[in-house]
């Protein structure tokens, strides 16, 4: 009877694993936008796969894209020392090449 009850809960995981990954095919759309229904009354958010699923009379509909625009460039950063100028050497010192 142990036996019967893991087996079937390794089957009813397995099976929950396969339906959320058809489930989250669809999200985000080929488009990159990700559709979503908002209840007003309850603050309910619902993500949905628009292919298969609309937004309810008592709910409102959102979309956003997965990637925003491409923002300003920044400022170009300063100019790296090289190493010569970061490493003082004491000219009494034996050469090292490896400094």
């Amino acid at each position: 009877m142990v036996r019967r009850l893991g087996t079937s809960a390794v089957g009813a995981s397995a099976l929950l694993v396969v339906a959320g990954s058809v489930a989250f095919a669809g999200i985000p759309d080929s488009s990159g936008v990700i559709h979503a229904c908002y209840h007003k009354s309850n603050s309910q958010l619902r993500i949905i796969d628009s292919s298969v699923d609309s937004c309810r009379a008592n709910e409102t509909e959102l979309t956003w894209n997965q990637t925003g625009p491409q923002g300003p460039q920044g400022p170009q950063g300063g100019r790296r020392a090289s190493r010569a100028t970061r490493v003082q050497l004491d000219p009494r010192a034996p050469r090292d090449h490896r400094a």
